[in-house]
């Protein structure tokens, strides 16, 4: 089926299949599940900015970065400011954004699935070739 034929089966209100809207249900549910816990996470999160400022005076200093330049080199230090990134994503203020973002993504990965299932080809309705058909076989 073609793309224009898929657009106008859907716009003459073809229904949906249960497998669609069950993909759009699971978006939704992901999209207020996610949401809520996004808006809890804000709502709780500890500011704890005392503890964060030590922690990057501790890692910001000369004798700190040139130590671990000289063990392991630029890439070390690289490594390590990629490191504390990813590890700030997971708790506090930061937490809320990420399980934002990431119930975005999800919640529009279903709808974009559901949307499309019925243009994907059905699975298991095409009939299983037989040794000597012809296809294949290198010539006569």
């Amino acid at each position: 089926m073609s793309k224009r034929a898929a657009s106008t089966a859907r716009e003459e209100g073809e229904p949906l299949t249960r497998a669609q809207v069950r993909l759009y249900a699971a978006g939704y549910v992901v999209l207020a599940a996610g949401s809520a816990c996004s808006f809890w996470a804000h709502r709780v999160a500890v500011n704890d900015e005392m503890a964060d400022a030590l922690s990057a005076q501790a890692r910001d200093t000369k004798g700190y970065q040139g130590q671990m330049e000289y063990i392991g080199g630029k890439a070390n230090v690289l490594g390590s400011e990629i490191s504390g990134w990813f590890a700030s994503l997971w708790h506090g203020r930061n937490l809320a954004y990420t399980l934002a973002v990431l119930t975005i993504v999800v919640a529009l990965m279903c709808f974009y699935i559901a949307f499309a299932l019925p243009d994907l080809p059905p699975f298991g309705d095409e009939t299983p070739r037989e040794k000597g058909d012809g296809a294949g076989d290198g010539g006569s």
